[in-house]
């Protein structure tokens, strides 16, 4: 293990009453596990090759009470500094869509399955790279007798462009050969128990039914307040302000309220749109919406000003129409 000096410059999340020991660890340990990883290889710098930056970043995880859960330290490649087709080519973003987690939860109160959590360590690290990609050894752990050497990334790293894609193959591949089994050695996997805080969504559990808590991702009555005053984030005035403040006290004095989930029988899609013709003062556009129920579990919902504006309300119900289908079907 190499020994590193506290940062010069505190990062912003850092406290006064943290010891500087607590990120010399965190660092200590992320660099570890990028050298077990095989995360890449000294070399002699290639000539004319395009040489990528890298930087330390300190975050503190926190717990779903606020608590102090682990100070963290992540080696992020500065992927701004890549050239398309030179250093990467595919790209692809993983990100989770808030219905699938409804119904899967649905599913999961009704047939009564107990769901856990897992969390795979240094995730990214895992994707391989098909690129020839070299970056700049990491600051404080240069090599004392290669110091004109540099990193051929082997694995990604966060922040390269192709990250998500290179670990999505390695995880897609590694299910399909395991027939959907769960993975078996081949990623460190921290199990964090019964499912209670996802994605900043906090899930409380009865003997009965099962309740969410997070804004918008749970109260479908702040899709219209919330789009509305959004259209106003450039350049807002005091009524906008006004408006904010109400949203504020409306979710402070309803804190208990949460999204529903009970145990169905009827595992039919029900969809129901609308639209309310030109009803924007400002431009006559038509606002539509839909609500998606798993039998009589809501799942999803959307509220979408329309992006021209619809000769008649059958235009505009049409519409709103076509955008509840795309959601059913994608």
């Amino acid at each position: 293990m190499a020994t590193i000096q506290p940062p010069e410059k505190e990062p912003t999340c850092y406290s006064t009453t943290v010891k500087h020991s607590n990120w010399r660890e965190a660092i200590n340990k992320e660099f570890d596990a990028l050298l077990a990883n095989g995360t890449w290889t000294l070399v002699p710098k290639p000539p004319y090759v395009n040489l990528i930056d890298c930087k330390w970043v300190y975050k503190i995880k926190r717990k779903a009470n606020g608590g102090i859960e682990q100070f963290k330290a992540c080696l992020v490649a500065k992927g701004f500094h890549q050239h398309e087709g030179v250093d990467f080519g595919e790209t692809f973003s993983l990100v989770v869509k808030p219905t699938t987690i409804r119904m899967v939860l649905s599913l999961a109160v009704s047939h009564g399955w107990h769901l856990r959590q897992i969390d795979i360590q240094n995730a990214f690290l895992h994707g391989v790279l098909q690129e020839d990609v070299y970056m700049t050894q990491p600051p404080r752990f240069i090599h004392p007798q290669l110091t004109h050497h540099v990193c051929k990334l082997q694995k990604s790293l966060y922040g390269l462009r192709q990250a998500p894609q290179a670990w999505f193959s390695r995880l897609t591949d590694q299910l399909q050969a395991l027939g959907f089994i769960g993975s078996q050695d081949n990623f460190v996997v921290k199990d964090m128990g019964e499912l209670s805080f996802f994605l900043g969504i906090e899930a409380i559990c009865s003997d009965h039914v099962g309740g969410l808590q997070y804004l918008s991702f749970t109260r479908p009555g702040l899709a219209f307040v919330v789009h509305k005053v959004s259209k106003y984030m450039q350049n807002p005035i005091e009524p906008h302000w006004v408006a904010v403040k109400r949203i504020l006290r409306y979710l402070k004095n309803t804190i208990s309220h949460a999204l529903l989930i009970q145990p169905i029988t009827d595992l039919k899609l029900h969809t129901f749109s609308d639209a309310d013709w030109a009803s924007d003062r400002d431009d006559r556009r038509s606002i539509g919406a839909y609500c998606v129920y798993l039998g009589n579990n809501l799942i999803s919902w959307g509220r979408k000003q329309q992006q021209t504006v619809a000769c008649s309300s059958i235009e505009a119900e049409y519409k709103a129409l076509a955008n509840a289908a795309t959601e059913i079907l994608c």
